[in-house]
């Protein structure tokens, strides 16, 4: 299988480590737009600290969800143990607290507000206990983006149905993530659109390489004269999921296509990361 595959589509912030952008798109930082996500308004005073708590946890799934080691269903068993954690601590601190803000004589409405806000903790984990739910709160800020089906072609399958075969058309789908919102999202991490920008410069000044070509100058002079544009190299492979030499082999062969930005140095297009996925579908 093709490593280009198992790109995620979950956009994040990475820490630049030398004076050229190292260009990741691995996880360190959600984006700041979770700073500007709204959150629902509480009264009570664990509101603030359950919105700190959730904008932290939301930051700790995307750095999983990133990860191209971690399989998803190892993400949902992570945040499970992690919740159970969490409540045992938050029991125990919030039993504890409690005994010493009686003895103190304090007002049983602050010990109240207290627990809430111990309780707050856990309750950001319950708000993205499903998948369903972390993706939805990843869409909001902007860091996730979600892939739409499209219909490719059709395929013909024989079909029992009480006693008696028939063939039935079926629609076949494919994934599309949408390639102008990756982009988008890429060229806004922090030094990429300038170091794209600076290595283009130089690929104008050599020889023998793409942007050198009759074809690449003939389009920009037709098309994008004056503008700043960057060519980006689209892929096609096929792989199998299952045994290729088995029984079952090419049952579950995929279709996969995938490009990179040309515009920046060897090192850095050869990484995974920056090897982003554009359609996946099934072989008939």
């Amino acid at each position: 299988m093709s490593k280009a595959h198992k790109c995620s589509n979950v956009i994040t912030t990475s820490a630049l480590k030398s004076i050229t952008p190292v260009c990741s798109t691995t996880v360190e930082e959600v984006p700041e737009q979770l700073s500007n996500t709204n959150h629902d308004s509480v009264s009570s005073p664990s509101g603030p600290v359950l919105a700190s708590t959730k904008d932290s946890l939301i930051k700790f799934v995307a750095k999983m969800y990133a990860d191209h080691k971690l399989p998803r269903n190892f993400v949902q068993g992570a945040l499970d143990d992690t919740l159970e954690l969490c409540q045992n601590f938050n029991s125990s601190i919030k039993s504890k607290v409690q005994t010493i803000l009686r003895e103190a004589n304090v007002d049983d409405g602050i010990i109240e507000s207290v627990a809430d806000v111990v309780d707050s903790t856990a309750d950001s984990f319950s708000l993205l206990g499903t998948e369903h739910c972390r993706f939805k709160e990843l869409k909001k800020t902007g860091c996730y983006i979600e892939a739409t089906d499209h219909t490719i072609g059709a395929r013909v399958d024989n079909v029992i149905k009480y006693g008696v075969g028939s063939r039935v058309i079926i629609p076949v789908n494919a994934k599309f993530v949408p390639m102008r919102l990756v982009l988008k999202k890429f060229f806004s991490l922090p030094g990429v659109y300038y170091t794209a920008k600076s290595h283009m410069s130089q690929l104008l000044q050599e020889h023998d390489v793409f942007v050198q070509g009759s074809l690449w100058r003939n389009k920009i002079k037709a098309h994008f004269q004056g503008k700043t544009v960057f060519p980006l190299l689209i892929y096609f492979d096929d792989f199998e999921v299952n045994d290729p030499l088995g029984s079952h082999a090419t049952i579950r062969k995929i279709g996969a296509v995938y490009y990179s930005i040309m515009s920046f140095l060897p090192e850095f297009n050869s990484r995974l990361e920056n090897i982003f996925t554009a359609m996946l579908f099934l072989f008939c």
